[in-house]
């Protein structure tokens, strides 16, 4: 499980007042996965508090942990307090409703829109340059960002912990909005609502988990998105650098170049370094690694020594590709 927890409330119709808080991660398949909701009287420094020791209970606190909420100052004052070693990152979709609120003299869902850009980007030197337009053609929501935000909490590529793919709070959004009715009945049919729609989502994606191969590495969206990727990386050029390290010189279509290190499980244009699955150059990169393993394997005088590097060469083949895409079906992941 992917160790980034989004929370988010709503507030409940049913004529008694309080408050629906869901936290939720993700599976590596992308999937909502929901780790606990509550009933709070209100958004307090006591309710908030006292959810966040209640999820400590059963998810201990960690450096690598990342609680992923809007510019609520109770509740992340709450998060600092409970979980001292984790990091805190905003939603970025609220962020930038409040950047469109400070745009004058331009259409703001264009500002909205450019500032989801910004956040989103997967290296400095492409945020600087995109961030130094923005305060050129936005400057009065540009002062609000630099003057009312941290980067560190929206910015990707500040970003100090692993997020992956989570940077909005919409996923709990759509958990509400499903049990956007239940909210206006009283508190145990709503509980109980709540619960079975849970158990729902939990049978069926283990109805899926068991129904797919077992001889498979990856979780479908992963498989799915290499697949996709497989026809254009198959056409990019590939220069070997490094044997010992595995490194690779990739060239797109455009004559980018880009450097991949297999071992480190990394790349350049640094979207294998935080989306955790191989990019489009790392995927080029393994298969000319195939390409070598075949050749090699099909040789008839292989000795022991080229037999160890074909091991090698294999496992380097699976293994970084399946990073938070492998799955065993007998631990219901």
């Amino acid at each position: 499980m992917r160790k980034v927890i989004v929370v988010d409330a709503t507030w409940l119709k049913n004529g008694y007042g309080g408050v629906l808080v869901f936290a939720k991660a993700q599976d590596p398949n992308q999937h909502d996965y929901p780790l606990a909701f509550a009933v709070l009287d209100g958004e307090n420094d006591a309710s908030w508090t006292w959810f966040f020791e209640m999820l400590k209970s059963v998810i201990p606190d960690s450096c690598e942990l990342v609680f992923m909420s809007d510019i609520n100052r109770i509740m992340i004052s709450a998060i600092v307090n409970v979980f001292s070693q984790a990091h805190h990152g905003h939603c970025l979709w609220h962020l930038k409703e409040n950047v469109k609120l400070h745009a004058c003299g331009v259409r703001k869902d264009i500002v909205g829109h450019r500032f989801m850009e910004l956040g989103r980007y997967y290296t400095v030197a492409d945020f600087n340059s995109a961030y130094d337009s923005f305060k050129i053609s936005y400057p009065s929501a540009y002062k609000y960002v630099e003057e009312q935000t941290e980067e560190d909490r929206w910015a990707r590529v500040f970003f100090q912990r692993d997020r992956y793919n989570l940077d909005t709070s919409n996923s709990v959004e759509s958990m509400k909005n499903i049990n956007k009715e239940a909210t206006t009945w009283a508190l145990i049919p709503m509980l109980d609502c709540i619960i079975g729609k849970f158990s729902d989502w939990f049978n069926q994606h283990w109805k899926d988990a068991v129904s797919g191969s077992i001889d498979s590495k990856l979780v479908p969206r992963v498989k799915n998105c290499l697949h996709e990727l497989w026809p254009v990386a198959q056409k990019l050029h590939v220069r070997k650098i490094d044997s010992y390290v595995f490194e690779y010189e990739i060239t797109d279509t455009e004559g980018k170049m880009f450097l991949v290190s297999l071992v480190e499980r990394s790349c350049t244009c640094k979207v294998w370094d935080y989306e955790k699955f191989s990019c489009l150059h790392g995927l080029a990169a393994y298969i000319s690694l195939a390409a070598t393993f075949i050749s090699m394997s099909c040789a008839q005088n292989t000795t022991g020594t080229e037999l160890g590097h074909l091991h090698i060469l294999g496992h380097f083949m699976l293994c970084p590709t399946s990073l938070l895409g492998m799955y065993r079906i007998t631990s219901g992941r």
